[in-house]
């Protein structure tokens, strides 16, 4: 994500697992690792493009097979 160690330790240590969870958890529950509105809206949206991304990837490479194209 692109973030720094000592959150990503907070992150980890505290359960959070994947960018799922760290996308779709709500706010109040980074407020209680004790992280300011802007350093969760960050990691938020990090974590949503970095599925937004993968998921268009995937999508492409499908599109890809269906037609018979290479990547």
């Amino acid at each position: 994500l692109g973030i720094s160690k000592y959150i990503s330790i907070i992150l980890v240590k505290k359960g959070f697992k994947s960018l799922e969870e760290i996308a779709y958890v709500p706010k109040k529950e980074f407020f209680l690792l004790g992280l300011d509105n802007k350093t969760i809206n960050t990691i938020k949206e990090k974590a949503t493009n970095i599925l937004f991304f993968n998921k268009t990837k995937e999508n492409f490479k499908l599109i890809c097979k269906n037609l018979n194209l290479e990547e």
